[in-house]
């Protein structure tokens, strides 16, 4: 007689800490750039060491891992530790940990990447369109990892099937650390809202570039979804029109296969 099991089982468990370690080579060209590593998923804390000193921990199951290491890593050969641990946190009860869904592994799964960009760089973008006005707010973060005062020119474009329908420009004193600004962005036109039925999608691109002899510069590019959601009294509306939501789940069901 076999054991019933009712969820997922490794053939070999292991709950509690673990230390990857890579040796890398920091290229010449990278002195001047800002320097990230992203562990884009990790079950359930990272923690990551260069060179033996300690460079910041992160605590999340659904959102990448993200260290700035700029201040770490030098032109030169360097060793980069990522201390996982995949003991239950509070909270443990989620889907994104059990063995009822995924098992409990441990590790970093996804392209573990480091990666350079200009010390001028956007680091958030948040669209809110405006149907009534066929306008949309762009608010961007940008951060400045120099010491000193830049002024930048911001262009926002919108792209869909290849035309550009709406565009602006705009200018920022970037100080050292984050700077935000919004943009009201006019589309020219209709403007093309997004819902289950027709998903319809824009290429939105924003671009930052410093002034002056050293120019520095980032580019954003998202894929856009424009549309209005809200809840009025006990109904949710989707581009002002009443909608009904309803879901369903399936935890790791494989019927055909038993397996992914």
């Amino acid at each position: 007689e076999g054991e019933y099991m009712n969820w997922l089982r490794r053939d070999r468990e292991y709950i509690g800490a673990a230390t990857y370690k890579k040796e890398v080579e920091i290229p010449a060209s990278w002195q001047e750039k800002a320097v990230f590593l992203t562990l884009p998923r990790v079950m359930w804390t990272s923690e990551v060491f260069i060179d033996g000193r300690r460079a910041g921990a992160c605590d999340s199951l659904s959102a990448p891992h993200v260290y700035d290491l700029t201040s770490f890593l030098s032109p030169g050969r360097h060793e980069i530790s990522v201390r996982v641990d995949n003991s239950e946190r509070e909270g443990g009860c989620v889907h994104g940990y059990g063995f009822h869904t995924q098992t409990i592994w441990n590790g970093v799964l996804g392209d573990l990447r480091l990666s350079a960009r200009d010390k001028l760089f956007i680091a958030d973008v948040k669209i809110t369109p405006f149907p009534e006005k066929k306008e949309a707010r762009v608010d961007l973060t940008v951060k400045n990892k120099t010491k000193e005062l830049l002024d930048a020119d911001v262009y926002i474009t919108f792209s869909r099937e290849g035309k550009v329908c709406a565009e602006q420009n705009a200018y920022l004193t970037a100080c050292p650390g984050e700077s935000p600004l919004s943009v009201l962005v006019p589309f020219c036109g209709e403007m093309k809202l997004w819902n289950c039925f027709e998903p319809s999608f824009y290429e939105a691109a924003v671009t930052v570039i410093s002034e002056g002899e050293r120019r520095l510069a980032d580019t954003k590019k998202l894929r856009a979804g424009l549309r209005t959601f809200e809840a009025r009294g006990r109904h949710f509306y989707l581009n002002g029109e009443k909608i009904s939501l309803r879901g369903t789940h399936d935890g790791m069901t494989f019927c055909l296969t038993g397996c992914p």
